[in-house]
């Protein structure tokens, strides 16, 4: 409370502790004063927005990647004849480097403060590898591959939040994060079951991957897409011109 501050005189500790109480009533009236109808413009304000879908979409193919490759890849190294054990061992690096290489990429994407290009970098990274492993039946190469997709795919999650955060409105941010969530999560399930279908009709793993390699690379067009200077509506070109 504003009583322990121990660097404030009196005056100042009892100004600071009216000054919060006084902001937290006009919070908490504000929230009763919250009609049915004010919520339901809210709803329809957030699902009209735009920048939630595309963030979605984008979302989407990072959740199914990293949800795919949890439950295939390990079918996908068994294929090469090799045991459980060795399965198991393999099917650790991958995740382990890009574990590491998400806090790297992190790093650089705060210096470099682009958010959308590096969003849309890893998404590339990871499209084009899921699309080289059709033309491969290295073990080595595919181990590669993999560890290229998952990096790409875990380097995303810093600079796509920070940019969701950025483009939402601000009233909007927390529910709207929680929305894309939503939205890519179910996208993830329709993922999983068209691999399913793509993997019965072909009898391939790589061939199944496809579907999950044109939806990466179409969030990696919208994070670029994102990342193009707005253009100022007519007024407010005439205001700055003058």
């Amino acid at each position: 409370t504003a009583n322990n501050v121990k660097w404030l005189n009196q005056e100042e500790k009892d100004w600071l502790s009216s000054t919060l109480t006084f902001e937290k009533n006009q919070l908490l009236n504000s929230e009763k004063q919250d009609s049915a109808e004010q919520k339901k413009s809210k709803f329809k304000l957030l699902i009209t927005n735009k920048y939630l879908w595309f963030f979605a979409i984008i979302y989407a193919g990072s959740s199914a990647t990293s949800n795919i490759l949890s439950l295939w890849m390990p079918q996908i190294l068994k294929a090469f004849h090799l045991t459980a054990m060795q399965t198991g061992l393999l099917n650790m690096i991958p995740f382990g480097l890009a574990a590491a290489f998400m806090i790297v990429w992190g790093v650089h994407a705060d210096k470099s403060g682009n958010k959308s290009l590096n969003t849309a970098i890893p998404l590339f990274v990871t499209s084009f590898g899921l699309l080289l492993t059709i033309f491969t039946s290295s073990l080595t190469l595919s181990l590669l591959l993999f560890s290229l997709v998952l990096m790409g795919n875990y380097a995303i999650k810093g600079p796509f939040w920070a940019l969701v955060s950025e483009r939402l409105p601000p009233t909007l941010v927390a529910v709207g994060i929680a929305a894309v969530n939503t939205i890519a999560h179910i996208g993830t399930g329709l993922m999983n079951s068209i691999m399913g279908i793509v993997k019965d009709y072909s009898g391939s793993f790589p061939i199944s991957l496809l579907p999950l390699c044109m939806l990466t690379f179409t969030g990696a067009m919208i994070a670029l897409y994102l990342g193009r200077k707005p253009t100022l509506p007519k007024a407010q070109k005439v205001q700055k011109a003058v």
